[in-house]
């Protein structure tokens, strides 16, 4: 007779009753226990050591093709759920260059609420694309639930996504994108009249902000910080009561259908599944009135905290 003692696939890996599904004799061990529980702290604070403690300390095995991912799938599975967007929210942009893609996302720190979506100029198709990146009718299917739209022809219509995002979510406290594409961003926001007070973060992937941010990330979805939105949520409405498949932007891109969304292991799609009150769109009470003349979208280098507040604070410099 064979016995095998190991974690389930969908077990969470750091609490105690999953540690017993690999170690039934842990109680016996305090000293096991105490190193099992430091070793599963290091995990929780760094993906990379995730993998071996799931296969050293729960018996879980271990795969033959190594990956670096932000996030294992089934973390992010775990994750999902119908958070509020309740509070202050941050908005973060990622521009692609030339035909890449881009995307937006906002996160509520007060109730760890994130909510994203995805941009492809219409040049080449999302067919072409999905047969060059080798994922087949994944991007069409994102196209056809609203996780990812088409904007412009040979590159990215910043604008139109700036709109996108206004119009899905309201106006935000900070908004944080790559520090090479500041001075591009700046004329996009004046553009589309974002509040000329909105408070711009620059961040970037390197040795200054890089692996800082990823840990960040990492520990703050580990923790419970992070609440992607899931299947149920429901959709969002801009100021006009419409829904938001339906505006116009997005049927100029030819993407108007709704859907049901499936999951998929990135986590870079978006999800039009949140809903917003009607007069969150104008500028919000919190922010005062005008001030003094100064640059428009004042700029620091730090980011806002990833983590939920109990006062609803956007977070702290």
């Amino acid at each position: 007779m064979l016995r095998s003692n190991a974690a389930r696939p969908d077990d969470p890996p750091f609490q105690r009753r999953t540690w017993l599904r690999g170690n039934p004799g842990l109680p016996h061990f305090p000293d096991l226990e105490k190193v099992i529980r430091i070793e599963a702290k290091r995990a929780k604070a760094d993906g990379s050591r995730l993998a071996s403690f799931k296969a050293l300390r729960l018996n879980m095995g271990t795969s033959d093709v190594a990956e670096s991912l932000l996030l294992p799938a089934d973390t992010w599975a775990r994750a999902e759920g119908d958070a509020l967007p309740a509070g202050r929210f941050i908005l973060g942009l990622d521009l692609g260059g030339s035909f890449a893609q881009s995307a937006a996302a906002a996160y509520w720190p007060h109730t760890g609420r994130l909510d994203a979506f995805a941009v492809f100029p219409a040049i080449p198709d999302l067919v072409e694309r999905g047969l060059f990146d080798g994922v087949g009718p994944l991007y069409t299917e994102c196209a056809r639930r609203g996780e990812l739209m088409v904007m412009g022809q040979r590159t990215t219509d910043i604008p139109a996504l700036l709109e996108a995002a206004l119009a899905r979510w309201g106006t935000p406290v900070a908004v944080v994108s790559d520090r090479y594409r500041i001075v591009e961003l700046r004329p996009h926001l004046e553009a589309v009249h974002f509040p000329k007070t909105t408070q711009l973060v620059e961040r970037g992937m390197g040795y200054r902000d890089g692996a800082e941010d990823v840990r960040a990330f990492r520990r703050a979805a580990l923790d419970g910080n992070v609440t992607p939105v899931q299947v149920s949520a429901a959709p969002v409405q801009h100021g006009g009561g419409e829904d938001c498949f339906g505006s116009g932007w997005q049927r100029e891109a030819g993407e108007g259908r709704r859907g049901r969304r499936g999951r998929t292991e990135g986590a870079g799609a978006g999800r039009c599944r949140c809903r917003v009150h009607p007069g969150s769109f104008s500028r919000p009470a919190w922010a005062g009135e005008a001030g003094p003349k100064r640059e428009p979208y004042p700029c620091r280098r730090r980011v806002v905290g990833i983590g939920r507040s109990s006062t609803g604070d956007a977070g702290q410099e």
